[in-house]
């Protein structure tokens, strides 16, 4: 697989390079690296929202064909298995649907942070997946087309996050460019 290069003036980040997330345990917060690895690079918006657009599809491909078994064994080193991922994702994008709209419509958004192991572990990750890729379809879909609305003054908006500080729409559309692709990586392997 030929690793994506984000930003295509100045230094350029690998994701290759970066921490992979078959390294996670299952209830690790296997997405926490992402929130602060691509800070500071150069950023091609175009690249990185079609790469958003394309998350659900990846996803999708991702959990073509697999069989209730397969959607329930861990991946490398006991990590998270494809349903938990699946939930996971769901759950991630709706928290990011809600980021979003606060950057955009808050004055120095404060954003929350949340317990993924403990989302994993109380919110029944062993359900069937159907809702919860419809959940991540829907909430991308609305997602993009606000991205896809925003003024440049928007683009320039930034709130703190919880727990990593200073966080703009262009570091939340660097995190959640990748994270889909990089989950649905996480089920092919």
């Amino acid at each position: 697989m030929t690793p994506l290069v984000i930003g295509h003036a100045g230094p350029s980040i690998q994701l290759s390079t970066l921490p992979t997330l078959s390294k996670c345990g299952p209830l690790t917060r296997c997405c926490q690296w992402n929130r602060c690895a691509l800070y500071n690079s150069r950023v091609d918006r175009d690249a990185l929202i079609s790469r958003f657009r394309g998350g659900y599809d990846a996803v999708e491909r991702a959990v073509e064909g697999l069989t209730s078994d397969d959607l329930d064994r861990p991946g490398h080193d006991d990590g998270w298995t494809p349903r938990q991922v699946v939930h996971h994702l769901a759950d991630s994008e709706a928290t990011a649907y809600v980021r979003l709209r606060k950057l955009v419509a808050e004055d120095e958004a404060i954003i929350q942070a949340y317990d993924e192991p403990e989302f994993a572990r109380r919110l029944h990750y062993d359900r069937p997946i159907g809702s919860s890729l419809a959940v991540l379809k829907a909430v991308r879909a609305a997602s993009l087309e606000l991205l896809e609305s925003l003024s440049p003054d928007e683009w320039t908006r930034q709130g703190t996050h919880a727990e990593s500080g200073p966080y703009s729409v262009d570091d939340w559309l660097r995190i959640y460019a990748a994270h889909s692709h990089d989950h649905a990586n996480q089920i092919v392997e």
